[in-house]
């Protein structure tokens, strides 16, 4: 679940109910989706949580895929580690385990983080039959807190995790373990080090006791670091609860940041938002701008060609309307198709200056997103862009049921889709630093609602192109288009056989146009939406009053003013800025 729908929809609700309930309906449902290669991609796609290839932390034989580590305890009832493994954890801690269950489970306190109790304790039958459930991942490790150390749980739970973790009080029995599993064993301490140093576990879970600062905590990361071979992992696990917490802990030392109570708190983003605080890449000198050979270039080159294709379009479409190819089709010249009817080429004015408005608006956004994302190596910025193209191409076959083909349509759609293959077999250049995301404060918390708008909104022109391509296969026309050009279906007809399959193509192209700026403003919002995306903000901000703006200008002067057909962009456009104005703030701001 997305830190967007968690704050501003779920975190109230949940909040209210007992944490309990509220874990097992969000935990449990993600565990079940999480289980299916489809339920596993939907909560991919939702979070974009995977961690990249800078963040892979590697100490002796041990790799982890991000530096953020989950605590024990927030998924108390270990329901949903198939989901959790997917946020950009690079370890995952369940438990505590012991022969029987006891004490309580974690309650909500103020300001939505919880607190855990002390005494609870999960049987080991449990986990075991929880984890039989759990689907593998790639170097996200799950390790089980033993609470008594038992010979007989260790054996039972070594086929279904992957380490253990035990108190510095049991650490003479680390020999006994060792015997029943060749998994790694971690070392969970509070004070005392030297017993535990000598006895050479894989790793150290440095753990800050209840008075102690997280200041305090990155000194004793520091000691045990400096006392532990290069070989073992540290752990630092405080009360984080904003990314800025974590990289002084980091500085210190720590292999991993785990975090406990802070992921109910600050929703499931927060490893996400540390995992970019802590990516360990250096920057680099951006590529040159004309790099045939980079991801960005394509993506770039696509947009530059929509942009002016949108221009020509807008030119033709506010002037003679109708091209040679159009003319040779209906077997009529424009003239003789206004003697029957002066409304029919305003008509398709509208149709295709409002299409070209689209291509506009999206040539805007892929030439940013390849200049801005892309290029700084954003996987976001790619995947979105080739999505949203690959829809639009096939949204080319749309309108040849109706037996028109357009030449030259379909010469720049053979085009774009040369320019989607470059671009898929072209490598994204190294990733770039991003602006530090230090704080949950009053930018980031606006930032969530305008991103929830703009979810929306993208998801409303999604169908609203689904709608209008429904319509261009179909029917055609709304009752609104007959009326503004005064005439019935029957009578095109009568007119020329061949006009409504021509307009039923600038219909489908329309359609296809918006499902391809639906599922890029989408994909945007859901997976763009950082602190000092800048450019996006621009972007979605010049694209959709661009389009907006001139599918209302063009109805009003050819006189098509319903109000029930232009309220979707009325609407639009009031959304477009809804949304833009609270974001500004994140998306436009500093780090500080």
């Amino acid at each position: 679940m997305p830190d967007w729908t968690y704050h501003t929809i779920f975190k109230p609700a949940l909040t209210r109910m007992p944490y309990r309930a509220a874990e097992k309906q969000v935990f449990g449902s993600m565990g079940i989706l999480a289980r299916t290669p489809p339920g596993r991609l939907l909560v991919r796609m939702m979070g974009h949580g995977s961690p990249s290839a800078a963040m892979l932390v590697e100490r002796g034989e041990h790799r982890f895929a991000a530096p953020t580590a989950l605590g024990c305890g927030v998924d108390s009832c270990v329901r949903g580690t198939n989901a959790i493994a997917l946020f950009g954890f690079g370890l995952i801690e369940i438990g505590p385990v012991g022969s029987t269950s006891q004490g309580t489970h974690p309650t909500w306190c103020e300001g939505g983080s919880i607190e855990l109790d002390a005494n609870f304790v999960m049987s080991c039958d449990d986990v075991a039959e929880k984890l039989a459930n759990r689907v593998p991942r790639e170097n996200v490790h799950v390790v089980v807190r033993l609470a008594d150390v038992s010979v007989e749980h260790v054996r039972k739970l070594s086929a279904l995790a992957d380490g253990f973790s035990i108190s510095s009080a049991d650490i003479e029995r680390l020999s006994e373990i060792r015997s029943a599993t060749q998994l790694p064993i971690y070392v969970r301490v509070t004070s005392g080090l030297d017993s535990a140093v000598e006895m050479e576990p894989a790793g150290f879970i440095v753990e800050q006791t209840t008075d102690e600062s997280l200041a305090a905590l990155a000194t004793r990361v520091a000691d045990v670091r400096s006392r532990a071979t290069e070989a073992q992992v540290v752990i630092a696990h405080g009360r984080v609860a904003e990314p800025n917490e974590a990289p002084p802990l980091a500085e210190a030392g720590a292999d991993l940041v785990m975090i406990q109570s802070g992921f109910a708190a600050s929703g499931p983003g927060l490893p996400k938002r540390i995992n970019r605080l802590l990516e360990n890449s250096a920057p680099s000198k951006l590529p040159r701008l004309f790099s045939p050979e980079a991801s960005f270039f394509w993506s770039g080159i696509m947009g530059v060609a929509l942009f002016i294709g949108g221009i020509i379009a807008t030119i033709l479409g506010t002037t003679r309307v109708l091209l040679p190819y159009d003319e040779e089709y209906l077997g009529m010249l424009r003239e003789e198709l206004c003697g029957f009817n002066d409304q029919i080429l305003p008509f398709m004015s509208h149709d295709r200056v409002t299409l070209a408005g689209t291509m506009l608006s999206l040539g805007i956004i892929y030439t940013s997103c390849a200049a801005f994302g892309e290029r700084r190596g954003q996987r976001w910025a790619r995947s979105a862009v080739l999505t949203s193209s690959f829809i639009g191409f096939l949204s080319f076959f749309l309108f040849l049921g109706f037996g028109y083909f357009d030449p030259l349509h379909a010469f720049i759609a053979a085009i774009l889709f040369q320019f989607i293959l470059l671009g898929l077999r072209s490598p994204l250049p190294d990733s770039q630093p991003e602006l530090a995301d230090h704080k949950n404060d009053k930018a980031w918390r606006l930032g969530l609602w305008g991103q929830l708008i703009f979810v929306a909104h993208g998801a409303a022109i999604l169908i609203g192109g689904l709608v209008i391509c429904s319509f261009g296969v179909t029917s055609v026309f709304v009752k609104e288009d007959l009326e503004f050009m005064q005439i019935t279906a029957n009578q095109l007809q009568a007119i020329n056989p061949r006009l409504v399959p021509l307009v039923a193509h600038d219909r489908a192209s329309f359609g296809g146009m918006l499902l391809s700026t639906g599922v890029m403003v989408l994909l945007a919002a859901m997976w763009g939406w950082r602190r000092g995306q800048c450019w996006l903000w621009y972007a979605l901000a010049a694209s959709g009053t661009l389009a907006y703006g001139s599918t209302i200008v063009i109805h009003w002067a050819v006189g098509y003013t319903s109000l029930k057909h232009l309220l979707p962009a009325y609407a639009g456009l009031i959304t477009l800025w809804l949304g833009l104005l609270p974001a500004r703030g994140w998306l436009c701001g500093s780090s500080d």
